[in-house]
């Protein structure tokens, strides 16, 4: 399959070429790693570079720089991914979404910084440690800031859309915005009425299922849970939930 895609590396229209250049190149590391053998490698090159270049016609458009920022975060080059991500804040600050795109690279660089902090504190100058511990705050500040204005932003649009069907998806984000808030009340406002209008919609119910899950209210995340089984009744996934749901409920039973 991977060589009857690479074929389309020299089909006659660019916009083939384009389409296979970024299938290829969004595959895993170690999978990539081994289709590029030398007679794909330039012309999957070119073909990338084209693709470049034709979104770089529409660079007064956000969303030309979040196609480009997600790129760069399949690739692992994440102050490239990062770059995009500001750039499209900065063309369109009421823009939803690359504030969240650039939350998950920053959080990804404290995690890094974190661990090196732990793991090397030992070997590591004074100075050197305070520059460590200025980069995790500042990160951290930037990171919450991001995280209010998309808050805000998607409120916006919660209160636009009132009325207007088929916005779950909508909903299901400033669920989440409202669990990053520590907005315990609009998370289960704004999850249910997601549920409400899509009920058979997975990642809703496993939602709402760690949500009662956290709260330990046990009787409403196994109701959720049925649901997701009924409709991928094998899903190792949802049965190994379902026995962790089983041995905590029961273990908080018995401990009262």
């Amino acid at each position: 399959l991977l060589k009857e895609i690479g074929v389309l590396l020299e089909h006659e229209s660019p916009t083939v070429q384009m389409e296979a250049a970024r299938f290829l190149s969004s595959l895993p590391t170690d999978l990539e790693r081994q289709i590029r053998i030398p007679e794909f490698t330039n012309k999957l090159e070119r073909a990338l570079d084209l693709w470049k270049r034709s979104l770089a016609l529409q660079n007064d458009r956000p969303t030309t720089h979040m196609i480009l920022g997600s790129w760069y975060v399949q690739k692992g080059q994440l102050n490239s991914a990062a770059d995009e991500f500001r750039t499209a804040i900065r063309i369109d600050p009421n823009f939803v979404g690359p504030r969240i795109n650039l939350c998950e690279v920053l959080d990804y660089q404290l995690r890094e910084l974190t661990s090196r902090a732990q793991s090397q504190r030992d070997n590591m100058s004074a100075i050197e440690q305070t520059n460590l511990r200025n980069n995790m705050s500042r990160l951290q500040l930037e990171i919450q800031r991001l995280r209010n204005e998309e808050h805000e932003l998607l409120a916006v649009d919660i209160k636009r859309s009132a009325g207007i069907p088929r916005t779950d998806s909508l909903h299901f984000r400033y669920a989440m915005s409202c669990y990053l808030m520590q907005d315990n009340a609009g998370l289960r406002k704004h999850l249910g009425i997601a549920y409400e209008m899509a009920p058979k919609n997975e990642t809703y119910l496993l939602a709402l299922v760690e949500m009662h899950r956290l709260a330990k209210e046990w009787n409403e995340a196994k109701k959720y849970l049925k649901e997701l089984l009924e409709l991928t009744p094998q899903n190792p996934q949802y049965l190994q939930l379902e026995r962790d749901v089983q041995l905590e409920a029961s273990a908080g039973a018995d401990g009262r």
